[in-house]
């Protein structure tokens, strides 16, 4: 699958660091014989990242350092540019497999 993120205008201020895409899967039953039951959830939410990028800061830091950021905004580098390009990310990533996400068999 092709991924694409595009800020084609971030605020100058912001800094990029991280950026992680995940799949969730939740889904209910209902039973056609009793409609008026609650619906069934036979299995918890699932979640799985396909795609990570760059470096997460130490949870707990207030102000991470600079170095290794995605992007960082023009009032937030030490020098300005004046170019406004946004930012940009694309990758392709692997989905996973029917043993990981189950679009129609739950588990047994």
């Amino acid at each position: 699958m092709l991924y694409s993120f595009i800020a084609p205008d971030p605020d100058p201020d912001v800094t990029i660091f991280y950026l992680r895409l995940l799949l969730v899967q939740d889904y209910e039953l209902v039973s056609p014989r009793r409609p008026n039951d609650p619906p069934h959830r036979p299995e918890s939410t699932m979640e799985q990242i396909l795609f990570r990028g760059g470096k997460r800061p130490s949870q707990g830091v207030k102000t991470p350092s600079k170095e290794g950021a995605l992007y960082r905004g023009d009032a937030a580098a030490s020098s300005s540019s004046g170019e406004h390009e946004g930012f940009k990310s694309k990758s392709l990533v692997r989905l996973p497999g029917h043993d990981l996400i189950r679009p129609s068999t739950p588990k047994g």
